[in-house]
């Protein structure tokens, strides 16, 4: 559903949830026409920016690199105006009346974790999610080249 669609579709009943990050859940004010958010904190759906290959290669290298620069700042801008806001965000729609839950993630991960692993792995092998785990392990730092 288009995500200019979905207050309507709350609101009429048509849709009755949504997954979002906090950010847009509150720029959208869906805390108007749903009752509950359930913060279970199971994915980081990053918004991507994508072009066609052929026509970006197409483009004089300065403005690839010009692009390139300003989708990566973007980027980093956007993450962290959504972790600065989350907290306010939350509160304010608190106060609004939103009904606020936050399941215990952990039993639900420890199942799950080990299902979807071994898929990632049928399909992609398993050197990414090493590197991602490893990562996760170590609070998100890059280990130091030797």
């Amino acid at each position: 559903m288009p995500f200019g669609e979905i207050y309507e579709a709350l609101k009429s009943g048509r849709l009755d949830g949504q997954e979002h990050p906090i950010a847009p859940i509150y720029g959208g004010k869906f805390h108007e026409v749903q009752k509950y958010l359930s913060l279970t904190r199971h994915m980081y759906g990053p918004l991507i920016q994508v072009t066609n290959l052929d026509k970006f290669n197409a483009l004089p290298k300065k403005t690839q690199n010009i692009l390139l620069k300003a989708s990566k700042a973007g980027a980093v801008a956007q993450r962290k105006f959504s972790n600065d806001n989350e907290k306010k965000f939350l509160a304010d729609m608190k106060a609004k009346g939103l009904e606020i839950n936050e399941p215990k993630t952990a039993p639900f991960r420890a199942k799950a974790r080990p299902i979807i692993e071994q898929e990632y792995i049928a399909k992609n092998g398993d050197a990414w999610l090493k590197q991602i785990n490893a990562s996760l392990k170590s609070g998100g730092k890059k280990k130091k080249d030797k």
